[in-house]
């Protein structure tokens, strides 16, 4: 709550500033501002009932206790560490939010994992491709990064291989030609789109 306090702070301390222009413009005019001290407290008034109608809704308290309960699992997560409590034992939609809030001040190609790992885990693939691109320019040598980007752009296809995804799965492969999870994704992909021939490669890989 103590964002709440700074920002009606400073839209107060905004018509005070404005209330003592208008007087030293005044002045100069030779004119008298009378009631102008009105103008700040009218200010921190309209900010007050705007927040009460609008800006506090009905999730909000819910948002920031999963802030506080779950704050730690995340930067744990991010950092690339052992969280003391189970992410498993946390809900994926508050780990999500929580993971989100915290990667902007502090990313990290593990925190990015991990969240596009929950998103695919929603079944949201649009949402994972992009934690998935941002997890892959941090760590870009990292095989589970492209192994999750590729996941994602296969979802987004209905569970089919693209062109897109294909340059993913080779980039692991070439890697790492005996990557049973890469070759299992390639042959159950290729096999949805039609693409018999890598599905075959993919299964005698297998």
């Amino acid at each position: 709550m103590m964002w709440i306090v700074i920002a009606l702070v400073l839209l107060l301390a905004l018509g005070v500033l404005l209330w003592l222009l208008w007087q030293r413009e005044a002045r100069k005019a030779g004119k008298v501002m009378r009631g102008a001290i009105g103008i700040p407290l009218i200010m921190l008034v309209l900010a007050a009932a705007g927040y009460g109608l609008v800006g506090y809704n009905e999730h909000t308290s819910d948002w920031l206790n999963d802030q506080q309960e779950y704050r730690s699992v995340a930067r744990a997560i991010i950092a690339g560490e052992s969280p003391e409590r189970a992410a498993s034992e946390v809900p994926v939609g508050a780990l999500v939010r929580v993971l989100q809030a915290e990667l902007v001040k502090n990313p990290s190609a593990m925190g990015w994992y991990a969240l596009g790992s929950l998103y695919d885990q929603l079944g949201a693939p649009e949402q994972s491709e992009e934690a998935a691109r941002k997890a892959v320019a941090m760590s870009p040598q990292e095989p589970a990064m492209h192994l999750l980007l590729a996941r994602a752009l296969i979802q987004r296809a209905g569970g089919k291989l693209t062109d897109p995804a294909l340059a993913e799965l080779r980039w692991v492969l070439d890697r790492e030609p005996t990557h049973d999870g890469a070759w299992m994704m390639l042959a159950m992909s290729a096999d949805r789109a039609g693409r018999y021939d890598l599905a075959e490669q993919g299964w005698q890989a297998l």
